[in-house]
């Protein structure tokens, strides 16, 4: 019985090949109290997100058997460019920077270089972003840096890999290392220095 359910369950893999799934990726702050202590002003606003990787546009990653064939494909519900942004906003908002697009004094740009999620035993993701602020009344740039983040989760002896995978476990992988990355950027002391000078201005 148990190797005809194997069975069973083998040739559904083969005969419907990988599945995609649409998952939502959001960015959620951590508490006040855990954010740096700075002065924070209402001064940036997101000029542009490009997507740097050689993914398609939705792409974010798979669960895959124990050749590399993935068998289950995440998907993000909009373009991960969008979700990017939408979750560097929520970051920004958050810490009380994000400007309306009429008021604001730095422009932000965004480059993601890497932002994926993969299972084979093991669940990982890894995020690499890139930022520069730039005068928005000049155009001269005030201040760049490149931010990294990478998660391993779960343990070589699981059981829940290949079609087991769970979509839910890897994207929650996948949303801790964006905002992982996100928060580092954030964070710096010298991104906060120069919020803060042109909060001044």
């Amino acid at each position: 019985m148990m190797l005809r359910s194997f069975t069973a369950i083998l040739l559904t893999i083969m005969l419907g090949g990988c599945v995609t799934r649409q998952v939502a990726v959001s960015y959620s702050a951590p508490p006040a109290e855990a954010l740096p202590a700075a002065e924070h002003h209402p001064v940036i606003a997101i000029k542009a997100v490009v997507d740097d990787r050689t993914n398609g546009s939705h792409w974010l990653g798979a669960i895959r058997g124990g050749y590399g064939n993935p068998l289950k494909t995440l998907e993000t519900d909009q373009p991960v460019k969008d979700v990017v942004a939408q979750a560097f906003s929520d970051a920004l908002a958050a810490r009380g920077m994000l400007a309306k697009a009429s008021t604001e004094s730095i422009e932000m740009t965004i480059t993601i270089h890497r932002f994926d999620c993969n299972q084979y035993v093991r669940r990982e993701a890894h995020a690499d972003f890139e930022i520069t602020l730039t005068n928005a009344h000049t155009g001269t740039p005030v201040y760049s840096d490149r931010v990294t983040a990478d998660d391993v989760n779960g343990s070589v002896f699981a059981m829940d890999v290949a079609i087991f995978g769970s979509v839910d476990k890897l994207r929650m992988v996948a949303v801790g290392t964006m905002r992982e990355a996100i928060d580092k950027a954030l964070d710096k002391p010298a991104f906060l220095a120069a919020i803060a000078s042109a909060g001044a201005a």
